[in-house]
């Protein structure tokens, strides 16, 4: 599968890019979807479900994720920066005051 933007792709398109991902992982493990499930402790028709039409609850997702041993990535998720803690505008006025600071010479 080829990676995609997520940002130009509408909600729907990115849960059912996300089931997909998901199914290649799991049919790379030689798994079928009741073993998976079983494995998972998820219900079979809650994951069917979800690699059928990429809807599935934000707990199942995560059930799914730690299967898979892709529950790391979800670190990534939701991070505040520096410029979200202080504002974009506080943020601006911080690294223009930066710029306009000399070093002075050693003499």
């Amino acid at each position: 599968m080829t990676d995609v933007e997520f940002s130009l792709q509408s909600d729907e398109e990115i849960a059912q890019n996300l089931a997909i991902r998901a199914k290649e992982i799991r049919t790379s493990k030689n798994l079928s979807q009741v073993d998976f499930s079983k494995k998972a402790g998820i219900s079979y028709h809650s994951y069917n479900k979800f690699e059928s039409t990429g809807k599935v609850s934000l707990l199942g997702f995560i059930t799914i994720l730690r299967f898979l041993g892709k529950v790391k990535e979800l670190n990534k998720l939701l991070i505040v920066d520096d410029i979200e803690k202080i504002g974009l505008e506080e943020y601006s006025k911080i690294m223009s005051s930066k710029k306009r600071e000399r070093v002075s010479s050693k003499k």
